[in-house]
């Protein structure tokens, strides 16, 4: 999996996260796992340095309990977990109050550019 260290240029405005999407945020990477097994393809993508200012850790190998996800879709504007899915995930520590709200409001979208689309 790769390890999001850059913000990505998007152009979208901010938006919340795609229906169906939204009860991803706040699970752990193994329960948001769980969810999309039946997808083609999963991206997961560290956005911790992005969102917190720390490194971006995750490579594949940890265990998805200790990742938090801040960001879900699957380039429909209604979530559809059979077509490609993408996760943006960071550490639990770092999953505060702010980023919870920031998160459910779509404000982390525009880091990934599967979820800035939303076609």
């Amino acid at each position: 999996m790769i390890g999001l260290t850059a913000l990505m240029a998007a152009s979208a405005a901010c938006s919340a996260p795609p229906a169906g999407a939204a009860e991803l945020i706040g699970k752990t990477l193994d329960q948001a796992e769980k969810t999309v097994t039946k997808s083609q393809s999963l991206a997961i993508y560290d956005l911790s340095n992005s969102i917190t200012g720390d490194a971006a850790e995750y490579t594949g190998m940890a265990p998805g309990s200790l990742y938090t996800v801040v960001v879900a879709c699957s380039g429909t504007r209604v979530f559809d977990p059979t077509r490609q899915v993408a996760l943006g995930i960071i550490k639990n520590a770092a999953f505060t109050g702010d980023v919870q709200a920031k998160a459910v409001a779509g404000d982390f979208n525009s880091l990934m550019a599967e979820c800035a689309a939303g076609d």
